[in-house]
């Protein structure tokens, strides 16, 4: 009965449970890896658009008259705060990113945008050495 079940049944058992694994588990842990990758992709154009949208706002300040903006993008910025509200696991991210748009409290500086780059790179996976100062803002 030993032989019987050491050469016949316990092949036929390991068999069976790699074909489930093969047909049932294999595919659903793909979809999962999958959807993580969509999910980072997603997470990385937007977090991008909002630096691109914070550069644009900083663009259009104008210093000689008070720090008065010609910026004007109320339905893109609502956009990009709304799917940073969704997409981020760290809250600072979008609380930051609305204090850039905030018009009651205006304080832009550059450090500030590579505090927020920072906290998108370390949202991201992405290792940083670099401080928040460090991060260069290129003015044309």
């Amino acid at each position: 009965m030993n032989i019987f079940i050491q050469y016949f049944l316990a092949p036929i058992t390991t068999g069976v449970i790699i074909f489930i694994a093969q047909f049932f588990l294999l595919p659903k842990l793909e979809r999962n890896k999958v959807a993580q990758v969509e999910l980072w992709r997603e997470k990385k154009d937007v977090f991008i658009k909002s630096v691109e949208l914070i550069d644009e706002k900083y663009q259009s300040l104008d210093f000689g008259k008070g720090h008065k903006t010609t910026f004007s993008k109320p339905m893109e910025v609502n956009k990009i705060y709304t799917r940073l509200l969704i997409l981020s696991e760290n809250q600072k991210i979008p609380d930051k990113f609305w204090k850039f748009f905030d018009n009651s409290v205006l304080k832009y500086t550059p450090a500030e945008r590579g505090e927020f780059i920072l906290l998108l790179q370390k949202e991201l996976g992405l290792k940083s050495d670099t401080r928040p100062n460090e991060i260069p803002y290129i003015f044309e």
